[in-house]
């Protein structure tokens, strides 16, 4: 076997050429250098004692000296070495997790930027070596993508002679040339008095210092893996004060082994993803965000490895072994280097080379195992960290370099290493709304899931402001990272809710526990809704924490912060996050609801006679007031612990509170005394009416289980939103030990669903509109309504096998139904089974529409279906609502009471002329959760008979064995009896 040359000669010899090349070039041309802070177009003056290194239009440079003829003469045919490589690479299992078609979009970019050979002479590089967008300021004869504008601009076009730029390049330029625009935009308004060229200037040095940033703390990670990574990162790490060492006696090249094997093998690879995906552009970069690639190196094929064989010889790259030696002693990558090939790889390689002095680099590389985390193997990593080292190293401008005059403040460094990364790129320039929060990597449950553009980090440039007027930018930053920090958090908070899932399911919805859930079940939209606002309650207490370490640094006059930062006014503690303007970072949800459904969002028509079934466009000057899936108002602020969502737990005094159960027991005796003026339809009636104005969902957990709240410690081992109520000692009913467990015995209790769409304290969602319009009957959507009509104006039924009236529409879908038929019935509201009581007079409300509809008909033939159904429905709200006011109301609370607030109604020749559109009616949370649950206390465990003759009839129903079981409504004439 032939000797190989050690490194020491090769590094000495190497090294001296490039640096004898570099000072003879700029002696010639005589280079004077002025010290700008910004870069030149073609990286002269970088090193200003050495003007030429890295500038453009150079010869390609060598680690090793090259081959030699009589050498390359013994090599195998390029085309049998590729088929052997090949046919090895494409039996291989890679176990990485996939790249994107983004990743090898950004690997294009690096090419033009790095490797953009001569037409005229391949060996010289019209690029210049360092990672400075040449390839879009710095436009070659060659590949010419833009122009300046005198606004400091850029004007992006696909020019004549571009062919060669793969569609992937093309889009990168595009979107950086977007960002670019993007940037001058902000930096022009927030410095007026600066020239085109100054925006210009600026505005080139923040896309580069994204692209060297992007690169190196994003992009290299998924390249060369665990191994090699820390040896380019030890300066980039997100780390505001890190040291940067620039070194002026480092002579930055770009070299043949680089470009020909890494390089080239990489751009063979997304070259194959292009023509897999048809198409690329800026306009669908979250398409190809999800889209995987190809596996490296496994999907090259036989001609791309012949043709890199063929490059590799033509620019006489040493044999692999040399490179082993190389990469073995270079002080960069000694430590991190080890062992290339496996005796697998040896024997492949030995069946294709007569001596192991003979493997090519190529045939090498390409054969080694990939390194954790990476997608190349030791080799390549190797070459790619000598090559980013170097570029890194040697550049004067480099973006984290500090005390110099080209250097990023402090805060313009800081702002930029925490806020940039690709997702944010793509989501600021490419009109998306959701990605994964690693643009490179695929979509994943766990490891990289999509989220909200509006949540991820944005690069506002608020450093950038010479006149320092950014106190409104800053406060929005602020806000935009609360929330970015709250996304986190609500990330945990579900990994914990599916953890405890697993491990504890979730209740028989059947049992008494998921009847009592039944009362108060969400739907899809009122879920979706709660999730954003609970997002927003981690947001809150985000902001929380920065203000009021804020105001303690302050107090203690300590400064923590830049002078610069913003001023934010506490009007109140209670309520002053509600008044921070979100409506621009914090997509509108409601326009996310459910597709079957559309969320009514259009301008209100004054003159369409009917009510919607939401509530929407009542006040037409403000159509959401009073509408479903909005939140309950208050009279006084809420008081919560923490001032957010925290249950109060204390009293104004500081003390504890006493147990729920512990009040209930002791104010309210379980003693029944029958009341000698009112029937049981006071009772029913007053369910039948909150029924129509509150429904205060409860939470659900995961695949709409049912939590068991059961448990003392249920909030930490079951569900965060459980809440359950201690049982006292003495307690008349319940023990103070479950008897089963041995634990502590708590009543089941689970916190109601959040509806807030802002910063701040949590309110509770009202699942129904808050008018009295009749939504138990007809439903608090319109796609409910449809599901419960009929034709001719008439609501859907159930016809009774006795041959009495009919009976309201079945469903067989009710998880909660306990009748032995396996039906409940259906309605506006879906309680309508909860109990016989309920389920009667639903059924004669659902009888008298259908009277209307019928009278209707038969005294105007000619109305179609729409208008019988919606005349009927005008008519019997108002007779709903004349009830109400007339006989119940007055019951309720006395004549006194209507008289002394003006609740009476007009002389039935007068109309109301009261209305007015500054008038909130949405339903109070004081009135909902305290006052109208009186009714609770007028319900009887068993619900009495009676005759058509009022005579007593036995026996009575039990409520306890008729919760959604409605079966005994379909006995003769029962609803007449209850």
């Amino acid at each position: 076997m032939r000797e190989v040359i050690s490194y020491t000669r090769f590094a000495v010899i190497a090294n001296v050429a490039c640096i004898l090349l570099a000072q003879g070039e700029s002696r010639k041309h005589n280079i004077t250098c002025s010290g700008n802070i910004y870069r030149s177009a073609d990286g002269q003056c970088n090193n200003l004692w050495h003007p030429e290194w890295g500038s453009s239009n150079r010869e390609f440079s060598r680690l090793l000296l090259p081959m030699d003829e009589d050498n390359l003469e013994q090599l195998p045919p390029t085309e049998y070495v590729s088929q052997k490589i090949a046919s090895y690479l494409r039996r291989q299992t890679l176990s990485y997790l996939p790249r994107t078609s983004v990743f090898h979009m950004w690997t294009e970019l690096l090419n033009l930027d790095l490797n953009l050979p001569s037409e005229t002479n391949p060996t010289e590089n019209e690029a210049t070596s360092y990672l400075d967008a040449s390839f879009l300021y710095n436009p070659s004869e060659s590949v010419n993508f833009t122009e300046t504008l005198e606004n400091g601009d850029l004007a992006f076009h696909l020019c004549k002679n571009c062919q060669s730029v793969s569609p992937h390049g093309i889009s990168s330029i595009n979107l950086l040339a977007l960002e670019h625009n993007r940037v001058a935009d902000i930096v022009r308004k927030m410095n007026p008095h600066w020239d085109g060229q100054t925006v210009f200037e600026e505005s080139r040095r923040v896309i580069i210092a994204e692209i060297q940033h992007i690169t190196y703390t994003q992009y290299l990670p998924l390249l060369i893996g665990d191994t090699f990574y820390p040896k380019v990162d030890s300066n980039t790490r997100l780390n505001a004060q890190s040291n940067y060492n620039y070194d002026k006696e480092l002579p930055v090249e770009i070299y043949f082994s680089f470009v020909d094997v890494l390089m080239k093998a990489l751009k063979k690879n997304y070259i194959k993803s292009f023509e897999e995906s048809n198409s690329f552009s800026t306009k669908n970069l979250l398409q190809y965000s999800k889209q995987a690639i190809p596996d490296f190196p496994s999907y090259l094929n036989r001609e791309d490895i012949d043709e890199m064989l063929l490059v590799s010889r033509q620019h006489k790259l040493r044999p692999y072994a040399d490179w082993i030696e190389f990469c073995k002693n270079n002080p960069t990558t000694s430590a991190s280097y080890y062992s290339s090939l496996s005796r697998e790889n040896q024997n492949v390689l030995n069946d294709i080379y007569e001596k192991t002095s003979h493997v090519e680099l190529v045939a090498g590389a390409l054969t080694e195992k990939v390194l954790s985390n990476g997608i190349v193997g030791e080799t390549m990593s190797c070459l790619a960290t000598i090559q980013f080292t170097n570029v890194k190293n040697g550049d004067r401008h480099w973006y984290t370099r500090k005390n110099h005059r080209h250097s990023f403040s402090a805060a313009q460094l800081r702002e930029l290493m925490e806020q940039v990364m690709m997702s944010g790129l793509v989501c600021a320039n490419a009109n998306q709304h959701f990605i994964q929060k690693n643009a490179f990597l695929v979509h994943d449950l766990s490891l990289n899931e999509a989220v909200t553009c509006s949540s991820l980090p944005s690069f506002s440039l608020i450093n950038w402001n010479k006149n320092r007027n950014i106190d409104r930018l800053k406060k929005e930053q602020i806000i935009k990272e609360a929330i970015r920090r709250a996304e986190d958090d609500l990330d945990r908070r579900r990994q914990t809710e599916f953890l405890l899932w697993s491990q504890k399911g979730g209740v028989d919805p059947k049992s008494p526990i998921g009847t009592a859930a039944a009362f108060s079940k969400p739907n899809k939209n009122a879920l979706l809704l709660a999730n954003n606002s609970i997002l927003l309650e981690y947001a809150s207490k985000e902001l929380q924490n920065i203000f009021n370490e804020k105001f303690k640094s302050k107090r203690l006059k300590r400064q923590t912060h830049d002078s610069d930062d913003p001023s934010i006014t506490i009007s109140d503690e209670g309520n002053f996050l509600q008044e921070i303007d979100i409506s621009s970072i914090i997509p509108d949800v409601s326009r996310e609801l459910e597709n079957s459904c559309p969320a009514e969002i259009a301008a209100c028509d004054p003159s369409y006679p009917y009510r919607s079934f939401t509530g929407y466009c009542n006040n037409l000057r403000k159509p959401n007031w009073g509408k479903s899936l909005t939140t309950f108002s208050r009279i006084l602020p809420p008081a919560y612990d923490n001032g957010i969502s925290k249950p109060r737990y204390k009293s104004v005094m500081g003390i504890p509170l006493p147990s729920a159960r512990l009040i209930s027991s002791m104010m309210h005796l379980d003693v029944s005394n029958l009341d000698s003026k009112h029937s049981m339809m006071l009772m029913q009636f007053a369910q039948f009416l909150d029924h129509d104005i509150t429904f205060t969902p409860v939470q659900k957990g995961f695949f709409a289980s049912i939590p068991d709240c059961r448990p003392c410690d249920s909030p930490r081992t079951v569900h965060p939103e459980c809440m359950p109520i201690e049982v006292p000692a003495g307690d008349p009913y319940y023990p103070q030990v479950n008897f089963s467990t041995g634990q502590r015995f708590c009543l089941p209790f689970m916190r109601s669903l959040p509806g807030q769409q802002r910063l701040g304290a949590r309110d509770q969602i009202n699942q129904n509109s808050a008018f009295l319009d009749l939504s138990q009957v007809y439903g608090d959507n319109a796609c409910l309504a449809r599901q419960l009509r009929a034709y001719q104006g008439r609501l859907n039924t159930t016809i009774s096998l006795y041959g009495d009236k009919e009976l309201l529409p079945q469903s067989p879908t009710h998880p909660e139904c306990k009748a032995t038929s396996g039906y409940c019935f259906i309605a506006g509201d879906g309680r309508a089974s909860e109990q016989p009581g309920l389920t009667s007079i639903h059924t004669l409300f659902m009888r008298e529409h259908n009277r209307m509809a019928d009278s209707l008909r038969s005294l105007n033939p000619h109305w179609e279906d729409e208008r019988l159904y919606q005349q009927a429905r005008k008519i019997f709200t108002g007779q709903y609502q004349h009830i109400i006011y007339n006989e119940f109301l007055p019951r309720l609370l006395g004549l006194n009471a209507m008289n002394v607030y003006g609740m009476n109604l007009e002389p039935p020749t007068q109309y109301f002329t009261g209305y007015t559109n500054d008038c909130n009616p949405s339903a109070l949370t004081e009135f909902a959760s305290a006052a109208f649950r009186i009714g609770h206390s007028l319900l009887r465990p068993f619900m009495p008979r009676m005759s058509s003759s009022y005579q007593p009839l036995d026996p009575p129903i039990l409520l306890r064995d008729t919760f959604f079981n409605p079966d005994i409504i379909y006995q003769v004439i029962i609803i007449n009896y209850v």
